[in-house]
């Protein structure tokens, strides 16, 4: 008998174990700091002091405004020598005494306004004023060339008598400088004067017909000019210790 051969087995193959990639660790996602919302600041209202609230309320009923075509902007206290308030206008004249008050910045209609305002609640419109001092056009001693003046009467002007005569040189002097004040030439109405100022010239004699009952404010030379108080504060003291009709004793 013949000897079976041993069935030959193939030899196996190692099977590689399967490589299993690392895995990478996947990082925490950064969540980003929160920072902490600083609380809105919101300003403290401006109180208002009761008496620009009054002044305003008044002024926007002078004038008819609507609350929002009148808007506060500021203001600041203040303290002036005369009554005029910080805010003279050319051609008048003012007390000299201590004013305390306050300057209101104001928006009427777009346009800044400043008022001066009294304790008392009197108002001057400073924006205003100082437009009518920047736009004043007439000045008596340089129209009528009255500082060649030797001297100055006054007289009643119904009857032509006369009340006083300055020709002191200084005094004179002093009278043409007060009225040497640039003011703006508004058109007045005719009135009856009372009493006549005549600038006694050289030359020529330069006569102005002088405050009226109602408008003492009015001067005459061949025609009407508005003349502030500058005629009228040279008339008060000459005529202060004469019996004269008219001028009122303020």
């Amino acid at each position: 008998q013949k000897e079976t051969p041993a069935k030959a087995i193939p030899e196996q193959k190692e099977t590689p174990a399967k490589v299993i990639p690392e895995q990478k660790e996947i990082p925490a996602k950064a969540i980003p700091e929160q920072k902490e919302t600083p609380a809105k600041v919101i300003p403290e209202q401006q109180e208002i002091p009761a008496i620009i609230a009054m002044t305003m309320a008044k002024i926007m009923s002078e004038k008819n405004l609507l609350s929002s075509e009148f808007i506060f902007i500021d203001y600041e206290e203040k303290n002036w020598e005369t009554s005029s308030m910080g805010c003279s206008k050319n051609g008048l004249f003012y007390q000299n005494k201590q004013t305390s008050g306050y300057i209101l910045e104001s928006l009427i209609n777009g346009e800044k306004i400043f008022y001066h305002i009294n304790s008392e609640g009197e108002y001057i419109n400073c924006t205003e004023t100082n437009l009518y001092n920047n736009q004043s056009n007439l000045n008596f001693v340089e129209k009528f060339q009255l500082d060649q003046t030797k001297a100055i009467v006054v007289s009643i002007h119904e009857n032509n008598n006369t009340l006083a005569v300055i020709d002191e040189k200084e005094e004179v002097t002093k009278i043409i400088n007060s009225l040497n004040v640039n003011i703006l030439n508004e058109k007045v109405e005719d009135c009856e004067t009372l009493y006549d100022l005549t600038f006694l010239k050289a030359k020529e004699n330069i006569v102005f017909n002088v405050f009226c009952t109602s408008n003492k404010h009015y001067v005459y030379n061949n025609e009407p000019f508005y003349a502030a108080e500058l005629f009228i504060n040279v008339l008060e003291p000459i005529l202060a210790d004469i019996s004269f009709p008219g001028l009122p004793n303020e």
